[in-house]
């Protein structure tokens, strides 16, 4: 069994991983607007993986009702010129992601580590309000 600091690596690591792969995305695109969103997204990720780094348990974490899109609406390959795809993608990925950090954290009782992924959670489902406010309120 993997000790908290191993963990912590691991997360951080993927939390990177996952930012880079979203700064990518963002690159690609035209629209500066889904540019923007994308950077802000990577800006929030690595503030929960900073918080984790330095063992911060406070970080300001919004609670919203989980909408679940990213349960049903699954994107496996964005287009980086659709808003819907790329934050129905982002969504997806770090569902993918929280899960993972809970299956490998279950035996753990690490405030710290809880935090990082309630952080990554909302961080999801305010993507989710977004996406449903800014591309299904228009249908």
């Amino acid at each position: 069994m993997p000790d908290q600091e191993e963990i912590i690596r691991e997360m951080g690591k993927r939390n990177s991983n996952l930012r880079k792969e979203f700064s990518q995305l963002g690159k690609k695109t035209n629209h500066t607007n889904i540019s923007m969103i994308v950077n802000e997204i990577t800006s929030a990720m690595e503030k929960y993986a900073s918080c984790l780094k330095r063992r911060k348990t406070n970080a300001n974490i919004s609670k919203h009702e989980d909408l679940g899109i990213s349960l049903f609406r699954v994107v496996k390959e964005p287009d980086p010129e659709s808003l819907q795809s790329v934050l129905l993608y982002i969504s997806g990925k770090i569902l993918d992601e929280v899960q993972e950090d809970r299956k490998i954290s279950k035996n753990l009782n690490s405030q710290c580590v809880n935090t990082y992924i309630d952080g990554l959670e909302s961080l999801r489902i305010n993507i989710e309000y977004l996406y449903h406010n800014l591309v299904e309120k228009q249908l």
